[in-house]
């Protein structure tokens, strides 16, 4: 069947196609009493998991065709802080039948999964590494720092000698 945004018969059978494959494929839901979307997670080991963002809120897709489902790899440090290790490289956008939309999303998965399991990790705690925004691979635990300093906010910047705008407008 061709899945239609504007059909609620349409979104509904995407909806619980999308559900039944993610629970066969082992997947538990992060929110199962939520209002929104659901996501479903698949554990990897090592605190390494898969995210799947599935664009269906109470067993039907959303109506708005314009959002995609996404699916992304995520690692939870010994701060309890979730940490992206990475994602899939295209969306998986609603358009076609509703088995092909199924099938794409469980190769996304698929492809997630492998970077997990082939990612590069560090050599001294043996957590998995990041990539930050300048392309550089960083130890998701960020042990080179002591653990007081970890969890320290980056210090404030302070406007020393500049006048705001307000401040020094003609009146």
């Amino acid at each position: 069947m061709r899945y239609e945004n504007s059909d609620p018969c349409s979104r509904m059978q995407l909806g619980l196609a999308i559900i039944s494959a993610c629970e066969e494929r082992g997947m538990i839901p992060l929110y199962p009493d939520t209002v929104k979307e659901q996501v479903y997670r698949l554990d990897c080991g090592n605190n390494r998991v898969v995210l799947v963002y599935t664009t269906v809120v109470t067993m039907s897709a959303r109506e708005v065709g314009t959002d995609s489902i996404k699916v992304c790899a995520v690692y939870r440090n010994s701060d309890m802080k979730d940490c992206g290790i990475g994602k899939a490289k295209h969306r998986v956008h609603r358009v076609g039948q509703v088995e092909d939309i199924v099938k794409r999303m469980l190769q996304r998965i698929d492809q997630v999964a492998e970077t997990i399991a082939t990612s590069e990790c560090c050599t001294d705690c043996g957590a998995p590494k990041g990539l930050s925004k300048a392309g550089n691979l960083y130890c998701l635990e960020i042990c080179w720092k002591p653990k007081a300093a970890r969890n320290q906010a980056p210090p404030r910047r302070v406007n020393y000698g500049r006048r705001t705008w307000w401040r020094g407008r003609p009146r």
